[in-house]
């Protein structure tokens, strides 16, 4: 099986691959997905609040040192269907061959290309609604 993305649906599908001792092989160019970017993650199931490194932690200590399962850090250039099962073709154009694929990518956030939109990623610019207006209130 290959599991491709390393947020919480992926990695999800890691750890029960590994707890059902399945020859898993997980793929991501991150992990932990959109909690990287996260500074302050409300209502997660388990937490009332926790902060986006800290649950990536806590994803790769599960991930990791509780269920060791093969994984690559690497984007997913294509992946190919074929009578074997599926390829997939990674940036360093190395191909991995299963018989299953479960595709969790989650979503990208949509960038608008401006000057000092990563400078100011959750400094006055957020994507999304604001939940917690202190970040912002007093600011221009």
């Amino acid at each position: 099986m290959i599991i491709i993305g390393g947020g919480p649906a992926g990695l999800t599908a890691a750890v029960y691959a590994a707890t059902m001792k399945l020859h898993a092989f997980l793929v991501s160019k991150n992990l932990g997905g959109q909690a990287v970017d996260s500074s302050k993650i409300l209502n997660y199931m388990g937490y009332d609040f926790i902060t986006g490194p800290e649950l990536v932690d806590k994803f790769k200590d599960q991930l990791i040192r509780s269920h060791y399962i093969d994984h690559l850090i690497s984007e997913v250039e294509h992946i190919f269907s074929g009578e074997e099962g599926f390829t997939v073709v990674t940036s360093g154009l190395i191909h991995y061959t299963a018989k299953v694929l479960i595709v969790a990518t989650g979503m990208a956030r949509r960038r608008l290309g401006v000057p000092g939109e990563e400078e100011f990623q959750s400094k006055g610019v957020f994507y999304g609604n604001i939940q917690d207006p202190s970040f912002v209130v007093g600011s221009d």
